[in-house]
């Protein structure tokens, strides 16, 4: 990537790449900072989150009663584990249509999206960019293929397969550096501390619609007052 490196200041050194911030040494302090609100203003908040989401549960009773039913209809669990009607342990076989139908569309969807390589198409608008491209290409289809990057294969098995059972998908994009502090330990007995960095790339990540948390009225997540997600601690 010679092309590469001659044209971006980062790749020279030109831009210092940041380290741990010193804040992060202190086990007191908050990093990133957190936002300071006053108790009256604090207190507001909490009741508007609170009556928002108290609304959301509301809202969404009956499509959860309807996903609940669109779950059983996948699985198709006999009712009862011995069948005695119209005789003592009759046949208790449930074909699982729906699942077959899921599956089958899942298996085509898969393939026609993965099937196709590079999975990223690099088309360089600047001659300088020419030479480099090839192993952009390279770096992005590794990304997509690493589990411990992107991972689009296990995101896309997960978000297509509620896409198709239930209607629609969430998915969940953003970014990870995470640094971590350890101590490295010495020939003659000590140790010294040191900062080693565990991830730092782009992220992607399946959000179950169970779990997505929305207002019935909005129709684009970009442009509504708040989105959650429910997550149990």
């Amino acid at each position: 990537m010679s092309s590469l490196t001659a044209i971006d200041p980062a790749m020279m050194g030109e831009v210092p790449v940041p380290g741990p911030p010193k804040i992060v040494e202190d086990s007191e302090s908050q990093w990133p900072r957190m936002l300071v609100l006053d108790e009256a203003t604090e207190s507001r908040l909490v009741r508007y989150l609170e009556h928002e989401i108290s609304l959301i549960w509301q809202e969404r009773d009956l499509l959860v009663q309807d996903w609940i039913q669109w779950q059983k209809d996948y699985w198709a669990k006999p009712a009862q584990k011995v069948k005695n009607f119209p005789f003592r342990r009759a046949a208790n076989i449930v074909i699982p249509m729906t699942a077959i139908a899921v599956e089958a569309i899942l298996a085509r969807l898969l393939t026609t999206i993965f099937s196709i390589k590079p999975f990223y198409s690099i088309r360089p608008r600047l001659k300088e960019w020419i030479e480099a491209s090839p192993d952009i290409e390279s770096w992005f289809q590794s990304e997509v293929e690493d589990s411990n990057s992107l991972d689009m294969d296990g995101f896309a098995r997960e978000s297509l397969l509620e896409l198709i059972k239930l209607g629609t998908g969430v998915g969940k994009s953003g970014y990870e550096r995470d640094i971590r502090k350890v101590n490295v330990d010495l020939p003659d007995g000590t140790s010294i501390p040191k900062w080693i960095e565990k991830r730092n790339g782009a992220t992607l990540d399946y959000v179950p619609l169970a779990n997505f948390l929305m207002r019935f009225h909005e129709n684009d997540p970009q442009t509504q007052h708040w989105l959650g997600r429910n997550t149990q601690i």
